[in-house]
């Protein structure tokens, strides 16, 4: 009896765990966002804070959960198509970066595909201008 009163335990601190994931996956999006809006904000006079967000942002890249990946590289693209043409070319090349140091070959395979199509879109972008 003693036993089964173990088990009901653990299931509870499991869902309990869930749940709370769920929480910090939901206000960890909710920072990205946070962090673009206020990119988009400063971008207009590119300084040190820009380059510093830009950094806090593009670093979550490397260490979210594969399930939010998807999610913080929107943020992540929308931060570098707002900005001026010299800050992409300084976002893609901190990119550039954080995608060549990444180890874990499971998420660098998604970011590799991610970052050559961003490469490819801001050349894309600069030559038109």
């Amino acid at each position: 009896m003693h036993r089964s009163s173990e088990l009901a335990q653990t299931s509870d601190t499991k869902t309990v765990s869930i749940d709370e994931r769920k929480k910090y996956d939901a206000m960890l999006l909710y920072a990205c966002k946070q962090i673009v809006t206020r990119i988009k904000h400063l971008s207009n006079r590119p300084n040190q804070a820009v380059r510093m967000l830009a950094g806090v942002l593009f670093s979550l890249i490397t260490i979210v959960n594969l399930d939010l990946l998807p999610h913080v590289l929107a943020c992540c693209e929308d931060a570098v198509k707002q900005t001026s043409p010299q800050m992409r070319k300084e976002f893609v090349a901190m990119l550039y970066a954080l995608v060549y140091r990444c180890f874990d070959y499971t998420r660098k395979d998604i970011l590799l595909r991610w970052y050559l199509r961003i490469a490819h879109d801001t050349n894309a972008n600069m030559t038109e201008q």
